[in-house]
């Protein structure tokens, strides 16, 4: 019975890790990706790929995101 109790709180601690975890992922991962992508839009910009409106436009929906 006493087996059957710790596997039951080593499945709970398992998920709780993983939960907590994965969630601190996500946004670890979303304010990268938006970083790298506000510095391609910024050289796209330098390079002259798109305008001063498309730039703004791009920006807020990244900082949106």
């Amino acid at each position: 019975m006493m087996i059957f109790w710790a596997v039951i709180l080593v499945v709970l601690f398992a998920f709780l890790f993983r939960w907590l975890g994965g969630e601190r992922h996500e946004k670890t991962e979303g304010r990268t990706s938006n970083k790298k992508a506000l510095e391609i839009l910024k050289e796209r910009f330098a390079r002259g790929e798109i305008t001063e409106e498309e730039y703004e436009r791009m920006k807020r929906r990244i900082q949106d995101e």
